[in-house]
């Protein structure tokens, strides 16, 4: 029964990257009418959808380097499939998509590799050129820019309003909450960083904090934004506290 579950999770998985490179295909025709903002008013939703599946998928695949041979017959298995022709049994699919699961794996710990050697870089050069950042046991390196009240009790129920914006180390923001908007989180459910970081900064407090990837997103990363064993900088301004009443 586990080795069924598992297989449809693989299928499931096949077919969504499948559409990523049917999508990808479309890329040159597309490009050549107006944008695709200007078309959102033309197209129906659920083609935008799959136009942004397509995206998200696509760029699941950097990490395997395909070359436009491989990217070819990676768009012909799409055609096949549609078209009900596929030419390798359910093993054969199953095999070659375990022995990507092992391509993926190793690029993902070279990458990580690379990355955090990238991070300490960084980090050495930062506490010798700047005083003003301090280091943790956890390795999460910190300046407090607004000293806040700290809590000495924090529940499962504890949530908190805080707004936040996210850095790459060299200094392209990748996300950040919506202006003089704070999101309210779980204190116990964000990111280990976040949560040491208010237990610096307190509520209604500010910080900036470049966090080591154990603390974020470790080995794995979180594609298509964050690599893996990437270091991340962020600035935070926590809010007040609620009690969740549920």
């Amino acid at each position: 029964m586990a080795l069924k579950t598992k297989n449809k999770f693989k299928f499931s998985l096949i077919g969504f990257l499948s559409i990523s490179g049917l999508l990808l295909g479309c890329q040159k025709e597309i490009e050549q009418n107006s944008s695709i903002e200007n078309q959102a008013s033309e197209e129906r939703p659920i083609d935008l959808s799959s136009y942004s599946l397509g995206v998200q998928y696509a760029r699941d695949l950097d990490d395997l380097n395909l070359d436009q041979q491989s990217k070819n017959q990676f768009i012909q298995g799409v055609k096949d499939t549609f078209q009900n022709k596929v030419k390798l049994t359910n093993e054969w699919i199953i095999h070659y998509s375990m022995e990507t699961d092992k391509i993926r794996s190793q690029n993902k710990k070279l990458i990580s590799h690379s990355k955090k050697a990238e991070g300490e870089r960084f980090i050495e050069e930062l506490l010798r050129s700047d005083s003003s950042y301090k280091k943790t046991e956890s390795g999460l390196v910190y300046k407090i820019v607004k000293q806040g009240r700290k809590i000495s009790e924090i529940k499962r129920s504890t949530f908190i309003n805080m707004s936040y914006r996210s850095f790459h180390l060299d200094g392209q923001k990748y996300e950040q909450t919506i202006i003089k908007t704070p999101r309210k989180l779980p204190l116990v459910g964000i990111l280990k960083a976040w949560q040491e970081a208010f237990n610096l900064a307190g509520e209604d407090g500010a910080i900036i904090i470049i966090a080591p990837p154990q603390l974020t997103y470790g080995d794995d990363g979180a594609k298509p934004y964050i690599e893996p064993g990437e270091y991340l900088k962020f600035q935070i301004r926590f809010y007040n506290i609620e009690e969740d009443s549920d």
